[in-house]
């Protein structure tokens, strides 16, 4: 994946942010308004991803390590 994607506005994040990606696709994002998509993505804080039920084929990566 492109690092610069994972900045926000040209920044890095300055808290912990997760997103979903695909288990067989680094390719594809979660979307909470679209589903699996490859030009949005969800933000998700530490509380949401303990709380948030993965969608099928979806594992948690933090964004900003």
């Amino acid at each position: 994946m492109n690092n610069q994607q994972n900045k926000i506005n040209g920044e890095w994040p300055k808290e912990l942010v997760y997103v979903i990606t695909q288990v067989h696709s680094d390719r594809l994002f979660w979307s909470n308004t679209d589903g699996w998509c490859d030009n949005t993505r969800s933000l998700f804080t530490p509380e949401e991803k303990e709380t948030f039920n993965l969608p099928m084929g979806g594992v948690w990566m933090l964004l900003n390590e």
